[in-house]
């Protein structure tokens, strides 16, 4: 899959993404509307009310915010792939916060938080491996997909649940990094007159290599501010979601140092053993 894709050109991949965003929007994974923050709004001294309970879109409408939602996350993930384990933290972290939301009475997304459940599962099995140094890598098949699951599930859990005024700062939160490195790439692009789509070794993650970072520390850093952007996004939901977040990501470090420190460990020693004993 990977060879087929790196055999297609950018505006080639860049039709795929919106044709799947199509499909998607066809199944039902839409933004048709949101909760109005500005209905019955109290501000102690004053209240007032502008519109209705709910901001509905129509269908063009709609089609065009969820598929630019859907191939905005899946290409933030894609251009995150730059180094070993870093798209696949991110993305865990991520999922795990969706989660951490889903799940809740608030929202009540059974399905949503199952699927986000089993992402972050699959990403955490699959990190073991893709950390540096890597043995298996994501490809652009695999960061392409779970921005696409990322993206449709922020649309089904968060957005048709929350008022905008809370739905915006927490996705842009959760997502802070694909989308912050996506839009620095952008305005680098356009402000040296280069195609958007025309990839380059200038991101945040490569500029951090350049001055002598090595990828592990790299990828801590980044898996801490994402770690740290998460509790700030499920905080603004509620203190029972901040917790959810907080104790599932604490049982996934748990896992990561048991796999780094006892199970590398015992396999470092098996094979510093086998090689005494055929010198």
């Amino acid at each position: 899959m990977n060879l087929f894709l790196d055999s297609i050109p950018a505006v080639g991949k860049l039709l795929l993404q919106i044709f799947a965003a199509s499909v998607a929007w066809y199944l039902g994974v839409r933004i048709e509307h949101i909760v109005n923050p500005f209905y019955h709004s109290d501000f102690f001294l004053f209240e007032f009310s502008v519109g209705g309970h709910m901001i509905e879109f129509g269908k063009l409408s709609s089609y065009l915010l969820t598929v630019s939602w859907i191939v905005a996350i899946t290409n933030a993930i894609n251009l995150l792939d730059g180094m070993d384990g870093l798209a696949t933290g991110v993305s865990l972290i991520t999922a795990v916060a969706i989660w951490s939301v889903a799940v809740g009475k608030r929202i009540d997304e059974p399905a949503g938080a199952l699927l986000s459940a089993t992402l972050a599962g699959s990403l955490l099995g699959f990190l073991r491996w893709n950390f540096n140094p890597a043995r298996i890598f994501l490809g652009d098949s695999g960061s392409y997909l779970i921005g696409f699951m990322l993206a449709s599930l922020a649309v089904n859990c968060v957005m048709k649940s929350l008022t905008l005024a809370i739905m915006a700062p927490m996705l842009i939160l959760i997502f802070a990094l694909p989308i912050f490195d996506t839009m620095l790439a952008v305005m680098r692009r356009i402000f040296g007159r280069r195609s958007i789509l025309e990839p380059d070794k200038e991101h945040i993650h490569h500029r951090m290599l350049a001055i002598g970072m090595s990828q592990k520390s790299a990828a801590y850093l980044f898996y801490l501010i994402s770690f740290s952007l998460g509790l700030w996004a499920t905080y603004l939901m509620s203190n029972q979601t901040f917790r959810r977040f907080s104790f599932l990501m604490l049982v996934i470090i748990f896992i990561m140092l048991f796999f780094t420190y006892v199970i590398n460990w015992k396999r470092q020693r098996v094979f510093k053993t086998k090689k005494k004993k055929k010198s």
